[in-house]
């Protein structure tokens, strides 16, 4: 009996977690492999013309484009504690036109109303929360962070007011301020004031030229002579470096290829030392280094189409991604799946050796009661009773150890790619079981009691 009721507790465990590693490593989640917009296009070449560029941004089927992949990193300093006075966690997210987020996407917060406010997906806290840095400042879920500052170098701090739920990685900000967070966004590690190279690192689609937009300090300018840089290519420079660089003359310092004229001298109040030049020449110099751009289009098939028709290689981020994440895992896959069948098999195997054994025991005692006159049924409905009370007893109870032990694995995020535990494959791993132990039990009874008395109770095995 106590060997019985283990086979029933192990077959229990080993069926549930058969099927939690069936379900887990099949199941295609996109928060698995999707890092950019879903709806995002993207055209991957080295030496973009920036002539070309501005002509896919004016086709008819195209809501906006930027330079590189559209990922960027907003950090927030939690610097509310002592202990964490110089911690900066990092979220990383794709950058997404705020007019394209509705109010009924959001959970959290409310809408922005200025170019300083910003709404992050609630996918994006996911990722971020994987560091754990959150519960080391208080902080339990993305609500909490309503109304912190979410900082870019240069550009100063952005207030999150919203929490969106798109299943999408998305951090939505205004247009006009795409240009210059592609251009000077970074990555913190916790308590590291430097910036640090992430595990699947962005390639840069700006080296580090000292070159900026003028409006991002045109609160702490004050031109000295000349003008301010109003056309693409023009540049103003410091006034300590008049003597070097002659007004109205043309660089060394190349943007797409062709050399910056020096229109104007500045002084600052802070002594910044940079190459200042307007909005449109950073464009044309993250265009102009950029391998890959990114497309969000009004009409996908129109897009498509707009593009194709120029020759273009256009991928769907959504679509690759998902075949690429489809392929790298198809090998793991198949061997897991393998293995979760065998366990299956393995598992009903057990149930129907270890109730066939035990009944072996009893043949004498199902012949002595066909002999005296007991029905077939009822010797049915008594091994069906203990059939009953034992799987309830042990196999519900390695289900239910079994559950605890996943639902403790699945907080880890390895695991959490490998297993899948929640109430609907619970119950199929209940519902197999009983399925399973009420053949396995009652086919060897079947076997016996459609023999006559006389042959049960002659068989060579009946002490």
């Amino acid at each position: 009996k106590k060997l019985l009721l283990l086979g029933f507790f192990l077959s229990g465990m080993f069926i549930l977690f058969a099927l939690s590693n069936l379900f887990g490593i099949t199941n295609i989640d996109d928060s698995k492999f999707v890092k950019v917009n879903k709806d995002y296009l993207s055209i991957a070449r080295s030496n973009f013309k920036v002539k070309d560029y501005l002509e896919y941004e004016n086709l008819p089927g195209i809501d906006y484009i930027m330079p590189g992949d559209s990922l960027v990193s907003f950090t927030v300093r939690h610097d509310k504690y002592l202990q964490t006075i110089n911690a900066l966690e990092s979220f990383s997210g794709s950058m997404t036109d705020v007019n394209l987020l509705k109010n009924e996407d959001l959970i959290y917060g409310r809408m922005p109303n200025n170019e300083k406010e910003i709404v992050i997906d609630q996918l994006v806290f996911a990722n971020a929360f994987n560091s754990y840095i959150y519960k080391h400042v208080g902080l339990t879920n993305e609500k909490d962070y309503l109304n912190y500052k979410f900082n870019i170098p240069i550009l100063g701090d952005y207030i999150l007011v919203g929490v969106s739920n798109t299943n999408s990685p998305n951090i939505y900000v205004h247009k006009s301020e795409m240009i210059n967070i592609l251009q000077n966004h970074q990555s913190y590690s916790f308590f590291d004031m430097m910036p640090y190279r992430p595990s699947e690192p962005e390639k840069p689609i700006m080296p580090e030229t000292g070159i900026y937009d003028y409006q991002l300090f045109k609160d702490d300018l004050a031109l000295k002579r000349g003008k301010y840089p109003e056309k693409p290519y023009e540049v103003i420079v410091s006034y300590n470096d008049r003597f070097i660089y002659p007004l109205n003359k043309k660089i060394e310092t190349k943007i797409n290829n062709t050399k910056l004229i020096v229109v104007g001298y500045y002084e600052t109040k802070s002594n910044i030392n940079h190459k200042l030049v307007n909005e449109e020449t950073i464009k044309y110099s993250l265009i102009s280094a950029a391998n890959q751009i990114t497309i969000m289009p009004k009409d996908k098939d129109l897009a498509l189409s707009e593009l194709r028709n120029k020759n273009l290689n256009v991928d769907e981020t959504y679509l690759s991604a998902k075949r690429e994440y489809t392929r790298l895992r198809s090998s793991m896959v198949t061997s897991s799946v393998t293995v979760s069948i065998v366990i299956l098999a393995i598992s009903f195997i057990e149930i129907f050796l270890i109730i066939r054994s035990s009944f072996l025991s009893r043949i004498k005692e199902v012949g002595t009661l066909r002999a005296i006159g007991m029905k077939k049924g009822d010797i049915y409905k008594m091994f069906l009773g203990e059939i009953i009370a034992i799987t309830s007893i042990a196999s519900l109870l390695g289900i239910a150890f079994m559950s605890f032990t996943l639902d403790r694995l699945t907080s880890v995020q390895f695991f959490k790619d490998q297993f899948m535990i929640n109430p609907k494959i619970i119950l199929l791993s209940i519902i197999l079981v009983y399925t399973f132990n009420f053949l396995g039990g009652l086919f060897p009874v079947y076997n016996t009691i459609k023999k006559t008395p006389a042959s049960i109770l002659s068989r060579p095995d009946v002490d």
